[in-house]
């Protein structure tokens, strides 16, 4: 059996592999705020986000990967827009990477 070539995309980029990972912390994070139409209704869920976390600790390319309600993705999003890290860094090398992101919007009895 052939393996098929892979040819990489026009405006795919290289990501280089870093055997000196410092993780990325967070120092900032705003929790979202529960919408109230959401909570009267009993809306419930987890809104799980993908995020590339940039090398200045700012998040950029917001998108839902796991849906919730509407409103409780927008209150998602608008929270962790704000959010702020230390970057991940290579050695001493800020260097950007993905994230996910869970957002909960539970009852609490």
């Amino acid at each position: 059996m052939k393996i098929p070539h892979f040819t990489a995309q026009v405006n795919a980029e290289f990501w280089a592999q870093c055997d000196d990972l410092q993780e990325a912390e967070p120092v900032s994070l705003i929790q979202p705020t529960y919408p109230s139409t959401s909570h009267a209704n009993h809306e419930q869920g987890r809104a799980i986000l993908y995020a590339l976390l940039e090398a200045d600790g700012s998040l950029s390319h917001l998108t839902i990967i796991r849906r919730a309600t509407p409103d409780l993705e927008a209150a998602a999003i608008e929270a962790v827009r704000h959010w702020h890290y230390k970057p991940a860094s290579c050695g001493q090398k800020p260097i950007r990477m993905e994230t996910s992101i869970e957002t909960d919007f539970w009852f609490q009895y």
